[in-house]
């Protein structure tokens, strides 16, 4: 299912919460997840994912 990152607009690939799923190679700290949960309504696109993960600030849009 194509889902749209709730931080860019992008357009992307969910798993719909069946795994394996990209985002579960993802790796967030305890501090990131809940910035994530608090910020965002849906799933992220692998860009805005992994530039969290990264430590790189995410805008929303």
């Amino acid at each position: 299912m194509d889902k749209l990152c709730g931080n860019c607009g992008q357009r992307f690939p969910c798993g719909g919460g069946v795994e394996p799923c990209w985002c579960d190679q993802v790796r967030l700290n305890e501090s990131q997840l809940t910035v994530v949960g608090q910020t965002f309504r849906d799933c992220l696109c692998p860009t805005c994912l992994q530039q969290i993960s990264d430590g790189s600030r995410v805008e929303k849009s």
